[in-house]
């Protein structure tokens, strides 16, 4: 999945970066006891910092 998130041109890099510093603020807040964690968001978190890591190493600017 992050591979095909990666190679998608429709989405730039900075989108997924701002993604990204959203699902950590959501573990962040809950962390912090201001709300509840999504289920989904370490898997997000992964999935989003893979196909970041994937669009750097291809030399993908941000």
């Amino acid at each position: 999945m992050a591979r095909r998130l990666a190679g998608d041109d429709t989405v730039c890099s900075k989108e997924i970066a701002e993604a990204l510093d959203y699902v950590e603020e959501q573990i962040r807040s809950a962390r912090d006891g201001q709300g509840p964690l999504p289920m989904a968001a370490f898997r997000t978190r992964s999935l989003l910092s893979a196909a970041l890591r994937l669009r750097q190493e291809a030399g993908h600017s941000l």
